[in-house]
């Protein structure tokens, strides 16, 4: 009873929900799903040469094993003397699109079968009922079966890093498959090309991923601590975070490890080591029964139920981002059906029908025209910010982006100055800096023997003098004689994770940068 009770005090010391991040022990747990090594060793069989014949080919790498019996497989697959294939090579021919589908198609096409193969064992059976009532906001999963879909069936699911890059996020109800998923076979990470391209987009994945960790408990399941795809990605959240800042994480990463020999769940403080001095906090789990677990978090309680939180979530962040959504504001009660024709607002003790055309921008701060500035996504009203926002945010700061802003809502003359009087004085007298405001600090000797000697940011971030220090480029990149937008831009979105998490004094001269980018592109 005490680790109930100290489980569930450690989840609502969180204002949100936790993320499950399962990974390949809990499908052997629950579907006798085969290793990724079982995996393969049970595909070779269908070619000429035993496992080991791949393996020790690839020096024991199983991404590039993946890949030698891919190649192999392939003409296996293909050759018409092989009827163990004939049924698929008639109804899949057309879906091969390159060398390694064949493979991926086959164990897609196995492990679907074993994803619905639920074990038998009593006490497991009471786990996964207590798992399929757990509240959580979501689940990142490295594994490729249906599993956790045909537990979580409201939830929504986003496979590989294409579509986790390019969707607009709820992060509630939602299933990140992150390493692909057997519906899709040529979705898998299975091969040598396929984690290289994945570690390749692996620091976009992490910025998405990143908002989570930061808002969510994460409880990590079917892993052990030395599991390379969850290293990867808390190694980057440690490029990302100050020590400060990675100490609070540490009530927020839970790790579950199975331990034969505990007679009652432990709670315990650890540590994962890094190369180079580097370390995350975590709190672990030791438990011979994942039901505990699972149990206390099925008795969480939520403001809204699950579904109707995500339908709120999905039609105020379509608001937000519309750039003029007016006519499809539609006031309804809370407890009403929620449909897909109106973008919906609610209010509680307001009188929401008259205020609602003003309460869009009353929540927009320097922190999202900063963002809005370097990713140009959020299809902000010009107008509503340059009468609603800008003026706010002038009277106690002075590095704020406006000029985007001022020229879109048509109120810039082509000198750069303001071409009505409507607008609020900090503002106007924000709009007759010039490029020397950005460059007005002191820098040393040989920082500006650099910037007269480079002429581009890559070549300030590789020399000598600055050497990849985030910090010291955003003092020295306005001194450049010429800057290309792009360029700049591209710097700022690459780099966005880590430049929004410097230092108070530092970021001052990241957000200061932001707005010589905004003066540059469109007033200069």
């Amino acid at each position: 009873m005490a680790f109930k009770d100290d489980f569930v005090s450690l989840m609502r010391a969180s204002s949100t929900a936790p993320f499950l991040f399962i990974g390949s022990g809990i499908s052997r747990r629950y579907i006798n799903l085969e290793t990724w090594e079982s995996l393969l060793r049970k595909f070779s069989e269908h070619t000429e040469h035993p496992f080991n014949y791949y393996s020790s080919s690839a020096d024991s790498d199983l991404p590039k094993t993946a890949s030698e019996l891919a190649s192999v497989f392939y003409d296996t697959w293909w050759n018409k003397k092989n009827k163990n294939f004939a049924e698929s090579r008639k109804q899949h021919s057309e879906e091969i699109r390159s060398r390694e589908s064949p493979l991926k198609l086959e164990i897609s096409k196995y492990v679907k079968l074993k994803s619905v193969e639920l074990t038998e064992d009593e006490a497991l059976l009471q786990e996964i009922e207590f798992l399929k009532n757990s509240v959580i906001d979501g689940i990142i999963t490295t594994n490729w079966d249906t599993l956790l879909e045909s537990l979580f069936p409201e939830f929504k699911v986003y496979i590989g890093q294409e579509k986790l890059l390019f969707s607009s996020l709820m992060g509630v109800d939602e299933i990140y498959k992150i390493h692909g998923c057997v519906t899709e076979h040529d979705s898998l990470v299975l091969t040598q090309n396929d984690y290289s391209d994945f570690h390749k987009k692996n620091a976009y994945l992490t910025s998405k991923l990143l908002t989570i960790f930061v808002e969510n408990p994460v409880i990590f399941l079917g892993y052990s601590l030395q599991d390379e795809n969850v290293r990867l990605i808390l190694g980057n959240i440690i490029d990302c975070l100050s020590s400060e800042n990675l100490a609070r994480l540490q009530k927020r990463l839970i790790f579950v490890k199975w331990d034969r020999d505990s007679i009652e769940p432990k709670i315990v403080e650890t540590a994962l080591t890094f190369g180079q001095g580097k370390s995350i906090p975590l709190t672990q789990i030791l438990t011979n029964s994942f039901s505990p677990i699972f149990e206390s978090l099925s008795h969480l309680q939520r403001k809204f139920p699950l579904g109707r939180l995500r339908k709120l979530k999905e039609h105020i962040f379509t608001l937000v981002k519309t750039r003029d959504p007016s006519n499809k504001i539609f006031v309804k009660d809370i407890d009403a059906d929620i449909t897909s024709d109106f973008d919906v607002v609610l209010g509680v003790g307001i009188d929401v029908k008259t205020t609602v055309s003003r309460l869009g921008y009353a929540g927009v701060g320097r922190d999202e025209l900063v963002r809005d500035i370097i990713f140009d996504d959020t299809m902000l009203d010009a107008i509503a910010i340059c009468k609603e926002v800008l003026p706010k945010i002038c009277r106690i700061n002075t590095n704020v982006p406006i000029f985007k802003y001022l020229k879109k809502a048509g109120f810039l003359n082509n000198d750069g100055s303001i071409k009505i009087d409507m607008l609020d004085e900090k503002l106007a007298h924000l709009t007759s800096i010039s490029a020397a405001r950005f460059a007005k600090y002191p820098i040393s000797k040989p920082e500006k023997e650099l910037v007269k000697s480079a002429k581009t940011i890559s070549e300030i971030m590789t020399s000598e003098i600055v050497k990849g220090d985030l910090k010291r480029a955003v003092h020295i990149i306005p001194y450049l004689k010429k800057i290309k937008v792009a360029e700049l831009r591209n710097f700022l979105s690459e780099n966005f994770i880590q430049l929004t998490n410097l230092g108070d004094n530092e970021k001052t001269y990241f957000v200061k940068l932001v707005c010589f980018l905004d003066f540059i592109e469109n007033k200069n």
